[in-house]
């Protein structure tokens, strides 16, 4: 179990990463937005974001879709 404890504690720090950015505000009622227009609404590196999201995406958190172009 340390490791599930261990991703509970990044998932956790990620989440918290994303309220102080105010990510999940940026994401608003259409509960969908692009990595690009992350630093756009939020100011932050697009790097950062994407890096604080994969564990949140990993762990159902948030939904990863491909973009359909």
């Amino acid at each position: 179990m340390p490791i599930q404890h261990g991703i509970n504690m990044i998932e956790l720090l990620a989440i918290h990463t994303f309220m102080n950015l105010k990510v999940l505000e940026a994401i608003g009622p259409t509960r969908s937005i692009s990595l690009d227009n992350y630093p756009k609404t939020t100011e932050a590196r697009d790097s950062l974001l994407g890096r604080m999201a994969r564990p949140l995406a990993a762990t159902g958190f948030i939904d990863q879709v491909e973009v359909q172009s």
